[in-house]
């Protein structure tokens, strides 16, 4: 049923997305959960999901940057979503990413 769903609406993960939140608790904490379920929502919207405010977004791993001016501010956002995203050709350097907390997307 959960297959047929997702040939009919893509966007309609119902078993992949509690799953995934489940191991990422497990592996790493509520607190990492909350925060990858934050950003992969704001990454890769579903269509006629939760949307997010300008202030949940300036949020970015609980740093305050709403203070500063706009141009540096959208530098900093950019830098710090940069600085989660690793590409790697190997799988045992993938492994040590996720036990040093990082995350596995695609």
């Amino acid at each position: 049923m959960a297959a047929q769903a997702y040939t009919v609406n893509p966007g309609s993960r119902t078993i992949q997305g509690p799953l995934a939140k489940e191991a990422v608790t497990l592996v790493h904490g509520v607190r990492k959960a909350s925060e990858t379920e934050f950003v992969t929502n704001l990454r890769f919207p579903v269509y006629g999901g939760k949307g997010f405010s300008k202030a949940e977004i300036v949020l970015v791993r609980g740093d305050q940057v709403g203070k500063m001016p706009s141009a540096e501010m959208v530098g900093e956002m950019i830098s710090k979503f940069a600085r989660w995203v690793v590409v790697v050709k190997w799988s045992s350097a993938a492994d040590n990413i996720i036990r040093g907390g990082g995350m596995r997307i695609g």
